[in-house]
């Protein structure tokens, strides 16, 4: 929504363009007009319109706006609301151009879950991109990824160091082996236990 402020309309009013502004920042996004101390921290106190208010497009020329003068104006008297699409935010990843789509999950499903579930639906849309475009998931799959990236590296390193400490335990290679060989035993054991 982009408002267009009538000058003229607006002075002879006793109005202006920065009182509009902070009336609906105020009543919009909210204005900080003190602040509390929680300990050693400050906690600002926003004062903002209800949000069902906020949500209510239809019914913004609707605020009244205070002048100089002390008279309240509606903003529809003073300015034209008009719908303008606007470019959005171009967000960068890694040089290249991003465009990120977020969305919640019912209750009791994870993220990865549904991530898999989708993957081999958007297939065909993928395999139809032009070459400089891609579909990629992020979010909880990318951090699993990278998590397990970082642990494969170091897989080889903490299986020989733990097959050392059990031979050192153990004092020969044969029993070693036979721990090795229980260990699936052991497993099964253990989750049943739980």
């Amino acid at each position: 929504m982009r408002f267009e402020i009538d000058q003229d309309h607006a002075r002879a009013l006793g109005g202006s363009s920065g009182e509009v502004a902070l009336t609906l920042q105020t009543l919009l996004s909210g204005a900080p007009v003190t602040a509390l101390r929680d300990g050693n921290r400050l906690a600002d106190v926003v004062v903002r319109a209800p949000p069902e208010e906020r949500a209510a497009v239809d019914r913004l020329g609707d605020i009244t706006v205070a002048t100089r003068s002390g008279a309240s104006v509606p903003l529809s008297q003073i300015a034209r609301e008009t719908v303008i699409a606007r470019e959005p935010i171009l967000w960068r990843r890694n040089g290249e151009a991003v465009l990120s789509v977020r969305s919640d999950v019912v209750d009791g499903a994870q993220g990865p879950d549904m991530t898999a579930a989708i993957l081999p639906r958007l297939a065909p849309l993928i395999a139809a991109l032009p070459a400089d475009y891609r579909i990629t998931a992020g979010g909880a799959v990318e951090e699993s990824a990278k998590a397990n990236a970082a642990l494969v590296q170091v897989l080889p390193v903490m299986f020989l160091i733990v097959l050392t400490l059990i031979m050192l335990q153990m004092r020969r290679f044969s029993r070693t082996i036979l721990v090795f060989v229980t260990f699936p035993m052991g497993f099964i054991g253990a989750s049943f236990a739980l």
